[in-house]
């Protein structure tokens, strides 16, 4: 036998520790997206909504409830389906926005978006309502999560909404954050899907054991792309965008094993892509 019997009830409660612990390894080393993916951005990044072309991509990232249409077709085109959806925030026309559970952990609003940031420190509400929509992700088809807005901690406008209690410094919710998105992670591992870190920079040394891929928004302006490197290490893949068009962007994206698209941005924010615009890839 591969294992002796248990003489009693600790010996059992470690065995089972052990195997649930060698299958969420085994688990997360078979969801890892590799360096070099390639990948279409359907999702989001333009100012109304997204747009890619498929063609030669791997991975395409959809949004979850607007786009779950395409699922099957890109399912039978052998595509990996990547959801997109938001971890972070509330969003009114989502399909579970009624939930009364959304009001014990909606927050201040999320400023130039139509959203309000979620207390991350209610971890148990959260979970109800994150584990309800990866459960419905995993049930449309989709191979892995984008979940978004995972960087509350980060962002002056939610962090300091905070109240009971209040919040003086974004040091005080990082704890919270990476218990939060450490659980994402594991959710998603458990209903066998891949998932991604979006943004979050200053987490990554924190989580890069936990996310099977990252998605970054202009790490290259923002001259955050060196801090990208664990994840080169670990040969999990870096899907990035950038909003402009200038400084050799496909130069430095070699350089910095980044799967980078870019655009013009939107005449009216520099987060957004124009509308008249379109994906150039560096791959």
């Amino acid at each position: 036998a591969l294992y002796p019997c248990p003489h009693s009830s600790n010996d059992l409660t470690e065995m089972l520790r052990l195997l649930l612990l060698i299958s969420a390894v085994a688990l997360a080393s078979a969801s890892k997206v590799p360096l070099n993916t390639t990948w279409a951005l359907l999702a989001w990044g333009f100012e109304n909504g997204g747009k890619d072309t498929t063609q030669g991509a791997t991975i395409v990232d959809v949004d979850m409830d607007t786009q779950k249409n395409l699922i099957p077709s890109l399912k039978a085109a052998k595509k990996t389906v990547v959801c997109y959806f938001s971890a972070g925030s509330w969003e009114s026309d989502r399909p579970d926005a009624k939930d009364p559970l959304w009001d014990e952990v909606k927050i201040g609003p999320m400023s130039g978006w139509d959203e309000a940031w979620l207390d991350i420190r209610k971890l148990s509400v959260l979970q109800k309502l994150m584990a309800a929509r990866m459960d419905r992700a995993a049930a449309e088809g989709c191979d892995g999560v984008e979940p978004d807005n995972v960087d509350c901690f980060a962002n002056d406008d939610c962090w300091s909404t905070m109240t009971n209690p209040t919040v003086k410094s974004s040091k005080e919710v990082r704890p919270a954050q990476i218990v939060y998105n450490k659980w994402l992670a594991s959710y998603a591992h458990s209903k066998g899907m891949t998932i991604g870190l979006k943004n979050a920079v200053d987490l990554i040394g924190d989580l890069v054991g936990d996310y099977d891929f990252a998605v970054n928004e202009q790490c290259q302006n923002f001259d955050e792309c060196d801090t990208y490197q664990p994840f080169v290490d670990a040969d999990k893949a870096i899907f990035n965008v950038e909003y402009h068009t200038g400084g050799n962007i496909c130069s430095k994206a070699a350089a910095m094993h980044t799967m980078t698209k870019y655009c013009a941005h939107a005449a009216t924010d520099t987060n957004l892509c124009a509308s008249s615009s379109k994906w150039t890839d560096c791959f």
